[in-house]
């Protein structure tokens, strides 16, 4: 693995068919990526075959068919994702005067947003899950995913049962369609986190049981305030007469 910060070129050097071409390209490469490892040490590089590793460059909203000269991507020490829309020079110039704006792959933002479970997307994530009056859980799933599908009634019917507690949000998102942002991390589907007040750099992986009773006296148990219609041990509380 590499370290950030990290400046990836891709390119399709093929020196059977386009001798002159790649070594153009890899000898002005090189060059510029000297000259920046001298000024700046920190900054790493690295070479990859823009056909095999097209996947990477869909991350950063590149899609075939490719340009015939090389793309450069930088990926930053707190994980932002910049693609090259200059020249090579310019573009590192750019980042160290962090004039450009990192590229995030985000759903389009909802218009509404009435449902129990609260929908996130990307460019949402901060404002909903990061909010720091609200304990959030939030589920990462994908449509494919035949686990998601059979927790999204009982995820649902703990949303309902959350609508009264106005310090709790039952949230989800669509992690391949999003950036799943640092600390969280989505190794399979679902995943789920609770993020509380007061520490919503350091989430909690969600490792409990997904009936209904289970969620609810983690929310019980964990939430910051204790909630409106559960004790602590999840009980249900009476109502006054």
């Amino acid at each position: 693995f590499f370290k950030q910060p990290l400046v990836t070129v891709y390119h399709t050097f093929d020196y059977d068919r386009d001798p002159k071409g790649s070594a153009y390209w890899r000898n002005r490469i090189l060059k510029i990526a000297k000259e920046e490892k001298d000024k700046n040490p920190k900054m790493n590089f690295a070479i990859s075959n823009r056909d095999t590793f097209s996947y990477e460059l869909s991350n950063y909203g590149i899609e075939p068919p490719f340009a015939d000269k090389p793309f450069v991507t930088i990926l930053s020490e707190k994980y932002e994702k910049f693609g090259m829309n200059q020249d090579f020079r310019s573009f590192l110039k750019a980042y160290h005067e962090e004039s450009l704006i990192p590229y995030m792959k985000s759903e389009p933002i909802p218009t509404e947003n009435p449902e129990a479970v609260k929908k996130v997307v990307a460019k949402t994530f901060d404002d909903i899950v990061n909010d720091p009056t609200k304990d959030v859980l939030i589920e990462f799933y994908a449509d494919w995913c035949g686990h998601c599908k059979n927790l999204k009634p009982i995820y649902e019917d703990l949303a309902n049962k959350m609508q009264n507690e106005p310090g709790i949000v039952i949230a989800a998102m669509e992690a391949t369609k999003n950036d799943v942002p640092k600390p969280y991390e989505v190794l399979g589907f679902p995943t789920i986190y609770f993020s509380k007040r007061g520490s919503k750099h350091t989430p909690i992986k969600y490792e409990k049981g997904r009936e209904l009773k289970d969620f609810i006296s983690y929310l019980a148990s964990e939430a910051t305030e204790e909630l409106s219609n559960y004790d602590r041990q999840g009980k249900p509380k009476k109502s006054e007469l």
